[in-house]
């Protein structure tokens, strides 16, 4: 949930949520999704992080990112 007091949805409507997410995966139990995006260099990848960084903050919802090189 984004929202504190907000409930986890449950699997069935993840699972049909995630036709709308294709290049995401749900993980084994469920509660996380994730995806895997590569970049040409590590410069674009730290730019994207940043851009991704300020509308998780904007929408208060921060993910967990990591990026690295090779």
């Amino acid at each position: 949930p984004c929202t504190s007091g907000e409930g986890k949805l449950s699997g069935g409507e993840t699972r049909k949520l995630m036709a709308d997410l294709p290049e995401w995966e749900l993980s084994s139990d469920g509660g996380t999704i994730t995806r895997y995006i590569e970049f040409k260099n590590y410069r674009d990848a730290l730019e994207a992080v940043v851009k991704i960084s300020a509308i998780a903050e904007k929408e208060k919802h921060h993910p967990d990112i990591g990026f690295g090189w090779g």
